[in-house]
């Protein structure tokens, strides 16, 4: 195979790869700029990160 079509190829599956997270953070801006958190929900979505954040900090930590 071609190196300029090796390179179109991966472009397109690196395009089509991400596809679904342009999706996902499409929806979460039109909602957010739609709906507009409280206080209580902010508080939440911080738990939930943190979690997220230490989980993968475990992760990496046990795993590397």
């Amino acid at each position: 195979m071609e190196g300029a079509a090796y390179y179109g190829y991966l472009l397109l599956y690196i395009a089509a790869y991400m596809l679904d997270d342009m999706i996902i953070l499409g929806i979460g801006v039109i909602t957010l700029s739609r709906h507009r958190l409280q206080e209580r929900e902010g508080r939440w979505l911080k738990l939930v990160s943190g979690v997220v954040m230490v989980g993968l900090g475990i992760y990496l930590a046990v795993d590397g």
